[in-house]
């Protein structure tokens, strides 16, 4: 066996074993987490739900290690969102509890919290809607690691999405959200890039941004599904603020795979008059 093989074996074995670690880990303040919702405990519903975030931070698990571990801590956090919605339960106005998550915590988990607040104050609470989701916008720009960014952007659009109707602003100021939002990732995925070894891999993405290409796609696609988006609007404002994110990546697998996610979301509709733009 080479040298180079019997690292990524080892390696492999590594995040493996860091993995089922995390998963312990989560799995007992999961226990504790719900203990602490059937007795009321409000305080301690929060730390545990912290703990679960924190692990997030890890910097040692592959991108698919990763959203193995992130799928298990959204379930979690869910949880805690349904019992943050029924303020009689734990005492607390949802302002107060976002008063105290503020100053909970590392950076990380401490804004999957205030995400996962947020998100029910966006339904308690339906004229703040905007300004809600301008603030949770603004605090998630303070990650900036490819991976944690990617993931808390992902979970910010996940709790958010089907609030997006009821906005203020309307499809417009949804619009702009979702716009902005594509753009971070977009910048938080070509960070990601790794550069070819070889010339023939030049149009291949590379296995860390081909393993959360997805990513973009589902904020793509939050775009197209947007009630009101007429070809008009797209080929107006939607398009060309696609187009102009295509510059950052600045190699040819990233571009390509930029312009076929486009063409691939929106339906044949949009692009019978724009498709030229594309091409």
């Amino acid at each position: 066996i080479k040298a180079g093989s019997m690292a990524l074996v080892s390696n492999s074995r590594d995040e493996a074993s860091i993995l089922a670690e995390a998963f312990s880990f989560v799995a007992e303040h999961r226990f504790y987490l719900r203990k602490a919702v059937d007795h009321g405990d409000f305080y301690k519903a929060i730390r545990h739900s912290l703990s679960l975030a924190n692990e997030l931070r890890s910097s040692q698990l592959g991108p698919q290690s990763y959203y193995k571990l992130y799928s298990m801590v959204f379930v979690e956090l869910q949880y805690l969102g349904a019992y943050l919605v029924e303020t009689e339960r734990h005492g607390f106005s949802l302002d107060e509890v976002f008063e105290i998550v503020q100053y909970e915590g590392n950076c990380l988990p401490r804004l999957y919290l205030l995400v996962t607040v947020g998100m029910v104050r966006m339904i308690a609470v339906p004229d703040a809607t905007d300004e809600i989701l301008q603030d949770l916008d603004d605090m998630v720009r303070a990650v900036q690691h490819p991976v944690r960014g990617l993931f808390l952007r992902y979970f910010l659009l996940q709790a958010v999405k089907d609030k997006l109707p009821v906005l203020q602003s309307g499809m417009m100021g949804a619009l702009k959200f979702l716009l902005g939002t594509f753009k971070e990732v977009v910048i938080l995925w070509q960070h990601l890039r790794v550069e070819a070894k070889a010339e023939n891999d030049a149009w291949k993405l590379d296995d860390h941004r081909f393993s959360l290409r997805l990513l973009l796609g589902a904020h793509l696609m939050e775009i197209s599904r947007l009630e009101g988006l007429t070809t008009a609007l797209y080929a107006e404002v939607v398009l060309p603020e696609l187009l102009n994110l295509v510059p950052a990546c600045e190699d040819a697998a990233g571009q390509a795979y930029l312009l076929q996610l486009i063409v691939e979301v929106f339906a044949d509709v949009y692009h019978l008059d724009t498709l030229e733009k594309i091409l």
